[in-house]
């Protein structure tokens, strides 16, 4: 993976990885791969080929926690989201669900299931 975001001087676990080597990779060997580096991220965020041809440009949210959640059987055949497992969100928010996951002031649920409402699949704000 890449350099941290910050200039090191802080604890952060946020890496911008751009490498086409990456281009068509699935989700499960992305969220391997980030496991090996960063064993307890909660979220990864992914810019994959919806991102960059969809008006909206989101990213696609992925949960990386493996524990069953009621929003596991949620799936949008549509946006290609399992709702439970990822879904899409707007660039501008993501740095709010990783943050609300880290404090734990929120569940990835929360998101998910607003996303999972929204009429796109992309979560964009809170209504």
């Amino acid at each position: 993976m890449d350099e941290p975001w910050d200039d090191g001087e802080a604890d952060s676990t946020s890496h911008v990885v751009d490498d086409r080597a990456w281009a068509g990779a699935t989700v499960d060997q992305v969220k391997a791969a980030v496991r090996e580096q960063e064993p307890d991220l909660h979220v990864v965020f992914i810019a994959d080929e919806v991102t960059m041809q969809a008006d909206h440009h989101a990213l696609l949210a992925v949960n990386m926690d493996d524990e069953p959640n009621y929003l596991d059987k949620e799936y949008d055949v549509e946006h290609g989201t399992t709702f439970g497992r990822q879904f899409r969100i707007a660039p501008n928010e993501a740095s709010g669900l990783d943050c609300n996951l880290m404090l734990g002031n929120m569940d990835y649920e929360d998101w998910a299931e607003t996303a999972a409402r929204s009429a796109d699949g992309v979560f964009h704000c809170w209504p």
